[in-house]
């Protein structure tokens, strides 16, 4: 990895299927249909121009049992259950272990990629509190779940969440996507506008604020299908990261980077499909 200018360690979760085999002390619960199997959480690392690096690390884990609990008793047991007991922490756990690449390489910028699932706020804030100071650290590009609360550089909320702060500024740009046909979509081709600025994202209302609480800073890019085919899904993508997107040439090359995330979904989808093929061989 030291001979590149930049490595894109992204990071993703599969399942594995094991429901013929019962047995298994090393399986247990991983769906709401109590399918048998194991979670597998996988990080390779790979280069802009998508060529794999090589396997960093898999952690797998089961749940012991489904909970049968109501949609506020959850609220609540998440609310009250910290970050570090909760499956979510795998994904600051691996932004962690990319900062430590980033000690050792030096010379060699570190992007740690996931999708939506890891839009938790502890990243933004750890990456501000814990790493700011590091001479060397580890950057991120995650795919926004939540239309964050915008609030100032003080901390006090605002009026708007980040699309439609980043929709009220002119576009950095536009490109053309060629999108490939799926089972629920024809191919063809997009042309995507780009939004992209620094802003600050305000604390989750179920977080209480510390003495010397600041907001985390992070760039927002905003890539949307304006005028989308009659009948057709707009393509939207609203992308997290701690980079430079100043100018239209900047929030493509994040973008662009943000592709190679489906590189982890290639490299494990035979290992997958071995695993649910050969399910009922020890």
């Amino acid at each position: 990895m030291a001979q590149h200018d930049v490595v894109l360690i992204p990071q993703n979760p599969m399942v594995l299927n094991f429901s013929s085999q019962y047995k298994r002390r090393d399986a247990g619960s991983v769906t709401k249909d109590s399918t048998h199997g194991i979670y597998l959480h996988n990080v390779i690392a790979i280069t802009p121009k998508k060529v794999c690096l090589g396997h960093l690390s898999s952690k797998k884990w089961h749940r012991n049992g489904l909970q049968n609990i109501t949609k506020w008793q959850r609220t609540k047991k998440n609310y009250l259950t910290p970050i570090e007991e909760k499956e979510s922490y795998r994904w600051l756990e691996n932004y962690q272990r990319a900062n430590e690449y980033a000690k050792k390489l030096p010379r060699t910028t570190i992007v740690s990629i996931a999708d939506w699932e890891s839009d938790i706020y502890n990243i933004y804030e750890e990456t501000q509190e814990v790493f700011g100071n590091e001479e060397s650290k580890a950057h991120y590009l995650i795919r926004a779940k939540t239309d964050r609360r915008v609030c100032t550089e003080e901390g006090k909320r605002t009026d708007y969440k980040i699309k439609l702060a980043l929709r009220n500024q002119d576009p950095s740009g536009t490109f053309t996507l060629e999108l490939p046909e799926t089972e629920k979509r024809k191919g063809r081709s997009a042309k995507l506008t780009i939004y992209a600025r620094r802003i600050y994202l305000g604390l989750p209302d179920k977080q209480k604020k510390k003495e010397c609480y600041k907001p985390a800073q992070i760039t927002a890019i905003l890539c949307i299908e304006l005028k989308p085919p009659k009948n057709a899904e707009a393509i939207e993508w609203l992308l997290i990261t701690d980079l430079s997107a100043t100018t239209s040439a900047e929030a493509y090359e994040k973008i662009q980077w943000y592709t190679c995330r489906w590189q982890i979904e290639l490299f494990f989808d035979d290992k997958e499909s071995a695993a649910i093929k050969f399910s009922g061989v020890r």
